[in-house]
């Protein structure tokens, strides 16, 4: 029998042995305190892996960056937002992978605080 049993359904137990089992919130939850339980990461923010820690924000990458839903699982789910668009053309790129995703201007634009 488990010796772990999580209080809130959002929680995970996590470990192989019973004794070292700790509860964990899933990908795309972070863990709120002051309900002791795992809430959705919000829109703009992603966390992957099982943990206690507070969801990553996409803007830390970039500040174009958001997602396009809450409770996202990987910094890959980060994309450069559209900024303004000219003539129909798009004028913004999300470029590399990873943690190395930022935004870059489509050639012929410049990057300005509100958009390219």
């Amino acid at each position: 029998a488990d010796l772990c049993v999580c209080e809130d359904s959002s929680l995970v137990a996590v470990g192989r042995e019973p004794l070292e089992r700790q509860c964990l919130c899933p990908p795309g939850y972070e863990y709120e305190s002051s309900s002791r339980t795992c809430t959705e990461c919000r829109l703009n923010y992603f966390r992957n892996g099982t943990s206690l820690d507070p969801c990553y924000y996409c803007k830390d990458l970039d500040d174009f960056m958001v997602t396009s839903r809450t409770a996202s699982t990987s910094v890959d789910q980060c994309f450069c937002q559209e900024t303004s668009r000219r003539r129909g053309e798009v004028t913004v790129y999300t470029v590399g992978e990873g943690w190395d995703r930022h935004c870059e201007c489509a050639e012929l634009y410049e990057r300005v605080d509100e958009g390219c």
